[in-house]
């Protein structure tokens, strides 16, 4: 069946839109800010106790969580960061939060193929069938799918951000004001879309990139959990120690140089 895109078909393409291999793993941006959005979602209800678990792992970043009725709001801070994330309804979110987590997931995987270039979002809405939810192993059924998608789509829509993040001491990408960071989803024809906010800038949410292993979404919630943070920590780590080994080498070559010249003003004077 031949794929129709009804929504937004004028919109600007990616000059160089990022394709998976096809290999046995994905391509997926993350960040700061996308990162405590899984924690969100993963602590569920239990998300006053967010702060004290954190702490255990990292005292070097600080949470909070404020109650507002229904409302959570989730503020993050350390000293390259400063992120909130506001749960619009915290009724939606209920036990394992398995379609709303690996949908979140699996919506960055498609803004990287379809929506998002350099940190820029050039496509208002991401598609997939609905099908395909069932080749990857999120779902077994296409009654459970369909219905999977909708309850994950209630909860990312719900969903707020802002915020900044220190790229550099010079350089830091934000978002202002609270702002939904989905817009709406629907099923249209055994298609699946998901529509992005066009005012935030994606790129707080897509510093950097990581890889995620195919079989991902179809491992249990745990499990999938730890794959994801093993994965996001080992390239944080590798990049972080392949640039330290790179300054460190680049400051050797030129004092080497410097200890060069210094010899040949002496030999000359």
């Amino acid at each position: 069946m031949t794929r129709q895109n009804n929504y937004n078909s004028t919109a600007i393409q990616p000059l160089e839109p990022v394709k998976q291999n096809e290999n046995n793993f994905y391509n997926i941006p993350n960040s700061t800010a996308s990162n405590l959005v899984l924690d969100v979602l993963g602590a569920g209800v239990n998300i006053a106790d967010l702060p004290e678990r954190k702490k255990q792992v990292n005292h070097n970043v600080q949470y909070q969580v404020l109650e507002d009725k229904n409302k959570r709001r989730i503020a993050l801070k350390n000293k390259l960061s400063e992120v909130t994330v506001e749960l619009l309804d915290i009724e939606k979110v209920t036990g394992s939060n398995k379609p709303a987590k690996k949908l979140f997931v699996l919506s960055l995987i498609k803004a990287n193929e379809q929506a998002i270039h350099n940190g820029q979002l050039v496509k208002d809405h991401i598609s997939f069938p609905l099908q395909e939810l069932l080749d990857i192993g999120f779902y077994k059924t296409p009654q459970s799918a369909r219905k999977g998608f909708k309850s994950g789509a209630d909860i990312l829509t719900s969903l707020k951000i802002k915020g900044k993040i220190k790229k550099s001491e010079t350089v830091q990408t934000q978002i202002e004001a609270l702002e939904l960071l989905f817009t709406g989803a629907r099923i249209v024809k055994g298609q699946c879309y998901i529509f992005f906010n066009p005012r935030i800038s994606w790129g707080f949410l897509t510093q950097y990139f990581t890889i995620l292993p195919r079989y991902y979404f179809r491992l249990p919630n745990r499990a999938s959990d730890l794959l994801y943070y093993i994965f996001f920590f080992f390239f944080f780590f590798f990049f972080f120690f392949f640039f330290f080994f790179y300054f460190m080498f680049c400051f050797g070559q030129a004092t080497n140089k410097r200890h060069q010249r210094e010899r040949l003003f002496h030999d000359w004077f």
